[in-house]
């Protein structure tokens, strides 16, 4: 809200003859004063580092809203004030205005969801070369709404608004009515302000000026959907509450005398959980200075600079993280994508390189990109299949296959059939392989990659039959098509020849850079200052101008700190005096590795082991504990590993191995190989195998040099041929109950059987019971067989005291876990839990019982991030189900639980975005549940639901939305319509049909289970409270019209 004032040096409307209208002033407001407008910038523009935008109020002239009429000094601009407290900072500082007249002649209509919108286009205009540059906004009154509701739908809207939500990383908030103004406000419609300027006669388009008063509905959503997304936002945002000390006289707005009123109280003004500071200052003030000596100015001035400094410091990480992930397509398009890497922040065009791809796919469905190592061809494929989603459409797929190996290879495939849901039962080896390749030839459109694909004529089927001629597995490609799209990267030109039928025009070069592709490559832009060019060009005089060369620069210069600076130029010199070898990487690489082991040595180490492996993708379960996961991040926010989509596989570039292989010396060398096999020794286990075998193949290829690393070899070799001997002819067998599991064959049947009757006999003696009545006792809740109980019993009479002790503590622990939190002073969950387990660890009768305890400890240590805790507490619970259940005595009890663990396991890699491990356990389970249990069975329906939000998050919303649709039959006809698994799935399926558009049909679904769960659950439950927030939010995705 802006006073009006006589002083203000803008020309205002006409005096009206008389009336109200004669005390009125409102601001004369030109197209030209519209739009993001730079206030102050650093003088070579590639040098800024940080964005600071300013967005006012309404009623404000652009001009003059920022301006101290009693200094005419404008704090965002005067070099004395903002400027000179950023210096050093680099710091570019604009302002947005819009015309925010509600009243008057040329008054405007507005709504709060298009100013987000205009101001959103704003950016995308003036930061398109620079869109992950941070960014820090300052908003006064409404304009805190609009930076609000931009950030929401930035968030919503990635697609078409790139980088935006993911640089505001700080906002300052200056008298902002997050709660609305305060009630009786004269500004109301009921206010004496309102009142006059409606009997004045003049226009009124006050749409945006109810959208700031207490309990609206726009304003209220906002507010909730802003601090849902902060909260949930990896870093949050910093953000900064201002609030007024002085009440406003309001009265100025018409010219009159009221008593002055405080607009935006402290409560409205301020955040929940987020810092906070009152000025002396009225409500028209708060966003004005008068000189740097203003204490209110310093105040300001001071948080504003903490966010510039923290934004600044985490902006290499923000840019230059290796893969950069792109957000998912957020329009419903179908995206599968297994183990396709993030595209890089920085790309270099290499003379229309995609359009020139796109020519050829068009027209002849095939193509391939060919190079050197580091030539860049593979993040040429990710940026064109990026381009193809976007340009294709709802229906179209992007298949990745890493063909590097045959191993390799053939594991891309499986994926690939995972997500298109071919059931691998019955099946043999190349016949599930065979069928993915049916499948692909009836999908209406895709795009596959074949990244990696130098040896062609060793690329064959790894699982023939003895004295059988190995099948070439690029037999199992479709073929190409008009809508089936083929593109293959590759060094090998004659192999690029071969595969597309000697069609030269169909072989791309990827070589090297232009001088402005070398800029962009560093600098994200063309270099606009003779400075920065003339630095470039010496860059490559030293390194070369290799993709793979340019970006060790990069990564030099977020290594060492130094940027893209004259210091980092300085640096590549000295690791290049003496070399003889002219152009080359190898300075940059020197620097970067002298760099990394100077900073982490423990972290240099690490890279050494996994630069051993030859391998396009290492799968995320490699790295599952949580020492190795905290060094692979930071591998990956330094660039030197890239992540694929989802975080499922991880990947060193091939460039940056054969660097790692100049420089390794032969100790460090033997060292990191002898700690590489026992990586993969305890990691290659049970189910974990089918998908770590490429790992496992790539250690066996290395030439061991000490004694210990060679026994690794030899034991890995082992258990590789072991596993091979087991998957026999089917990928995925029923994993279920095996009658053939030797862990469950460990105790001798007819030694059991005679122990048996002997102790029943002996219990029958003692309590007179006859031997028929006693048979007729089964098993209790905790699957421990009576008779195992009356043996325990006779050992041991204290264990029914002490079972008792650990019953009671497993309640408490219980719930501990419900509530969320233990009493002050109070043991948490997953200690309890720990004691118990230790408590029944050593009876192996209960295991039952004990399985269900370990069930527990993974739920309480999911729902403390502990993830990769869980994951193996919930594999040890599976295993002492395995131990203990007896295949010829099958226990349902024990079944159930099974299936349940295996459900929450996978579950819990959905929700920490771990696909590809959820996947696979879907894929070892899911088959066996369905046939023991039965594929309508209400836990195998919930099972499904699962594996649906699954398909859901990869981006397969066709196929998951079919998958939903049936589960929400079965659960109908099953359960009924009110039942609550059923309501839950109904939500489900809501949340799809909204995604494809069809948000009428949703909200009225939602509506109906909204009605049912409060009858049934109650208002306050919360899973009626997910339903209410899920209408809010589709009620939100829509403009709304005042």
């Amino acid at each position: 809200m802006e006073k009006p004032s006589s002083d203000q040096p803008r020309q205002t409307q006409p005096k009206a003859s008389s009336g109200i209208e004669s005390l009125i002033r409102i601001p004369e407001i030109k197209r030209q004063d519209l739009g993001l407008k730079v206030l102050y910038e650093n003088q070579d523009v590639d040098e800024i580092e940080v964005d600071i935008v300013a967005v006012h109020g309404i009623m404000a002239d652009p001009n003059t809203t920022w301006t101290h009429k009693k200094t005419n000094t404008n704090w965002l601009s005067d070099p004395s004030m903002l400027p000179e407290s950023l210096k050093g900072h680099k710091a570019r500082i604009m302002s947005f205005g819009y015309d925010s007249r509600w009243f008057g002649k040329d008054s405007t209509r507005q709504s709060l969801y298009n100013l987000a919108e205009d101001f959103l286009y704003q950016l995308n205009q003036t930061r398109e070369a620079c869109t992950q540059r941070p960014m820090v906004l300052i908003a006064h009154c409404f304009g805190g709404l609009i930076v609000q509701s931009a950030y929401n739908k930035s968030c919503m809207q990635p697609g078409d608004f790139p980088g935006v939500w993911q640089s505001m990383r700080g906002m300052v908030f200056l008298g902002t009515p997050h709660s609305g103004v305060n009630e009786g406000s004269s500004m109301s419609r009921q206010g004496e302000i309102y009142a006059a300027i409606a009997a004045s006669k003049m226009e009124i388009q006050d749409n945006v000026l109810q959208s700031i008063m207490r309990d609206n509905d726009i304003l209220e959503s906002t507010r909730a959907e802003f601090t849902r997304k902060v909260s949930t936002s990896k870093p949050p945002p910093k953000i900064f509450c201002f609030f007024e000390l002085r009440p406003t006289n309001l009265g100025a707005i018409v010219g009159a005398q009221l008593p002055k009123e405080f607009l935006v109280g402290e409560s409205s003004a301020t955040l929940s959980g987020h810092e906070r500071q009152g000025l002396a200052v009225d409500h028209f003030y708060i966003n004005k200075f008068e000189d740097k000596f203003d204490n209110h100015y310093r105040n300001v001035a001071y948080q504003l600079l903490r966010m510039v400094k923290e934004a600044i410091m985490h902006s290499q990480d923000a840019i230059n993280a290796s893969g950069s992930v792109s957000p998912p397509p957020s329009d419903g398009r179908i995206a599968v994508l297994p183990g396709l890497i993030g595209k890089r922040q920085n790309f270099a065009p290499r003379q229309n390189i995609l359009a020139r791809l796109e020519e050829r796919l068009s027209k002849r469905g095939m193509a391939a990109l060919c190079g050197d190592s580091g030539s860049g061809k593979t993040h040429v494929a990710v940026e064109y299949a990026d381009l193809y989603l976007h340009q294709v459409g709802n229906n179209c797929q992007v298949f990745w296959v890493n063909a590097a190996s045959p191993d390799e290879f053939e594991a891309s495939f499986k994926r690939i059939g995972a997500k298109l849901r071919v059931s691998p039962l019955g099946l043999s080896h190349d016949g599930y392989l065979s069928a993915v390749k049916e499948h692909l030839k009836h999908e209406e459109q895709w795009l596959m990659v074949l990244d990696g694909l130098n040896d062609d004529e060793s690329l064959h089927f790894t699982n023939s039959n003895p004295g059988q001629e190995p099948k070439p597995l690029l037999s199992f490609l479709p073929k190409p098509s008009d809508n089936h799209r083929l593109l293959i990267t590759t060094t090998q030109r004659t192999l690029a020849l071969r595969q597309m039928n000697s069609k030269d025009k169909n072989v791309l070069s990827v070589g090297d850079l232009t001088r402005d592709d070398a800029s962009r490559l560093l600098l994200g832009r063309v270099a606009s200052s003779s400075t920065n060019g003339k630095r470039i060009g010496e860059i490559i005089s030293i390194v070369g101008d290799s993709a793979g060369a340019l970006e060790l620069v990069r990564l030099c210069g977020i290594v060492t700190q130094t940027a893209f600076s004259s210091q980092l130029l300085d640096l590549l010199r000295k690791h290049c005096k003496g070399s003889e070898d002219g152009e080359s990487p190898k300075p940059a690489w020197s620097l970067l590795w002298n760099s990394l082991k100077a900073k982490n040595s423990e972290l240099a180490y690490w890279f050494h082991i996994i630069g051993l492996l030859d391998l396009q993708m290492i799968p995320s379960i490699f790295f599952s504990n949580n020492e190795r996961k905290t060094l692979l991040e930071e591998l990956t926010k330094l660039g030197l590993v890239e992540h694929s989509d989802g975080r499922s596989f991880y990947r060193v570039p091939a460039f940056f191995r054969q660097c790692l292989e100049s420089t390794i010396t032969e100790k460090h060398r033997m060292d990191a190989e002898a700690a590489l096999m026992q990586s993969v020794n305890t990691k290659f286990i049970d189910d974990e195998r089918s998908v770590l075998l490429p790992v496992a193949l790539a250690a066996l290829k290395l030439k061991a040099g000490r004694p210990d690393a060679k026994r690794g070899q030899d034991i890995l070799r082992e258990k590789v041929e072991s596993y091979r001997k087991q998957r026999q002819s089917s990928l995925s067998p029923d994993i279920g109950y095996l009658p053939d599991d030797p862990r469950r064959l460990s105790t001798s049947y007819g030694w059991d059987q005679l122990r048996r009757s002997t102790l029943e006999g002996s219990f029958n003696q003692r309590s007179g019971l006859p031997n028929s009545h006693q048979r007729s006792i089964s098993e209790d809740s905790s699957g421990w067989p009576s008779w195992q109980r009356l043996q325990r019993r006779l050992m041991d009479p204290e264990w029914e005291k002490k079972r008792e002790t650990l019953r009671k503590d497993s309640i408490a622990a219980a719930q501990i876990l419900s509530h969320g939190r233990p009493p002050n002073g109070s043991e948490d969950a997953t200690s309890i839990y720990r004691r118990v387990i230790d408590g029944y660890s050593a009876e192996p009768e209960e295991y039952l019982k004990l399985a269900s305890l370990q069930y527990n400890l993974a739920i309480a240590q999911g729902s403390e991030g502990m993830v990769d805790d869980a994951a193996t507490t919930f594999r040890q619970a599976l295993q002492t189900i395995l131990s203990g259940d007896d295949p010829r005595t099958r226990n349902i009890q024990a079944t159930k639980l099974y299936y349940r663990i295996y459900t929450d396991l996978a579950s819990m890699y959905v929700s920490d975005g771990r696909f590809a491990e959820a996947e696979e356990t879907f894929m070892h389970f899911l088959p066996s549940q369905a046939k023991d249990l039965g594929q309508d069975s209400q836990q195998t329906l919930k099972t499904r639901h699962e594996f649906a939000r699954l398909l859901q998050e990869r981006g397969q919303s066709e196929v998951g939305g079919q998958e939903l649709e049936r589960i929400l039959k079965a659960n109908e006809r099953v359960l009924g319509s009110n039942h609550r698994d059923t309501l839950t799935v109904r939500c489900s399926f809501a949340t799809h049909l909204a995604k494809i558009g069809k948000r009428d049909e949703a909200i009225k679904m939602l509506l109906s289970v909204q009605r049912e769960q409060e009858k049934a659950l109650g208002s306050s439950h919360r899973e009626t409270a997910a339903t209410r927030q899920l209408l809010n939010e589709l009620h939100q995705s829509q403009p709304v019209v005042a």
